[in-house]
């Protein structure tokens, strides 16, 4: 046998085996929440009455609906709502609920300050979204596990839906150069920001990175930076699906389907934490990583500081009306949702800025000049 067609057989075997794994973690993922949520179902049962006992075993009826299992279900797809557009990865979620640490001074300014100010933040994404019919299951004791559940199964179902549906179209590459970890280590390591091996991640710099900037020039740069082609796409891809970014003209479809997420969730412009989400997700998609979590096992890439400090610069530039970070959200939502009549980059944010890499991208977006573009 000739050598490229034993590497192209071993680059084929790698990829089998990273799909195996890839299933098998699933699998082990919905055994596990199957047996949390069994748990938390059957628990106290000893501590009530028969008649109370059997009613623990019903799912809740969240105040003004008639199916406690429709308004259960209901409520975890806003959490898969709330994971894709606002927070990929919480902190501390477990301290979200009921009523998180409830600061009297707390200001969206001071979100990034310490951890009870990032709890805050996310709490305040989440009660903005979430339907206050909805609010009483999120007072119960066992809603964080539900959360959690929910929150993990969409971030596994994001990292199917980008990578393997739809990675070639986002990249313009062969399957095979997306196929092994080797392949994607070889084929876009510097174009995603691969850390040498010996790189501390704590020192790895999430902003200046080519697949980030449209154009690059070996630099981060506030006028660029957030407008690569590449990161509309994937969002396109997790909003309205792999297709409507495969169309013959290679522009994008934004035709309204009624059975994408776009439409059932009812999004009409981007939001900080979605664009930095696609972000993340465009360059986990072409790292060497297998699974989709915070820190990278394959290219130890810390995925969580950097959707974080993504969504900080985007955040911290609404605050503050910088003129370059508006255009980054005009120019997403011309793309997305040209006749959408809500205004570009509607929610405003906060600031984290403790990393060095964060707050060198920020001392440039506060060094820019505030004229309109």
């Amino acid at each position: 046998m000739s050598q490229p067609q034993t590497r192209s057989r071993s680059s084929s075997s790698q990829g089998l085996r990273e799909l195996q794994q890839e299933l098998n973690e699933s699998r082990r993922e919905v055994q596990s929440l199957r047996e949390r949520l069994a748990n938390t179902t059957n628990s106290g049962g000893s501590q009530t009455s028969p008649s109370a006992a059997q009613s623990s075993q019903e799912e809740p009826r969240a105040e003004g609906t008639t199916d406690s299992g429709a308004a259960l279900e209901q409520a975890r797809m806003y959490v898969r709502k709330y994971t894709t557009l606002y927070m990929l990865w919480c902190r501390l979620p477990s301290s979200m609920f009921p009523n998180g640490p409830a600061l009297d001074d707390y200001s969206p300014t001071d979100r990034f300050k310490n951890d009870d100010t990032k709890v805050q933040g996310q709490l305040d994404d989440f009660n903005e979204m979430f339907p206050p019919a909805l609010v009483p299951i999120t007072k119960e004791s066992w809603w964080v596990p539900v959360f959690k559940a929910a929150s993990s199964q969409q971030r596994s179902n994001l990292q199917g839906r980008v990578r393997r549906a739809a990675g070639t179209a986002i990249f313009g590459c062969t399957e095979d150069d997306l196929k092994s970890s080797e392949a994607r280590r070889e084929r876009f390591g510097a174009l995603i920001g691969l850390p040498a091996a010996e790189t501390n991640p704590e020192d790895h710099d999430h902003f200046n990175i080519e697949v980030l900037h449209e154009p690059y020039h070996g630099k981060m740069d506030t006028r660029t930076i957030f407008l690569n082609p590449r990161l509309i796409k994937t969002l396109s891809a997790v909003l309205r699906g792999p297709q409507s970014i495969k169309t013959p003209d290679g522009r994008l479809s934004t035709m309204p389907g009624a059975d994408t997420v776009c439409s059932k969730w009812a999004v009409t412009h981007t939001t900080p934490g979605a664009i930095a989400m696609a972000c993340v997700l465009t360059r986990w998609a072409a790292s060497p990583d297998v699974q989709f979590h915070e820190h990278g096992l394959e290219s130890h890439i810390d995925w969580q500081a950097a959707f974080e400090g993504y969504l900080q610069y985007l955040n911290d530039g609404l605050l503050k009306e910088k003129s370059s970070v508006r255009n980054i959200f005009r120019t997403w939502d011309e793309a997305l949702f040209p006749n959408s009549t809500t205004r570009h980059g509607q929610r405003p944010g906060t600031s984290r800025g403790h990393r060095e890499d964060v707050n060198g991208a920020l001392a440039l977006l506060n060094a820019e000049e505030d004229e309109e573009m």
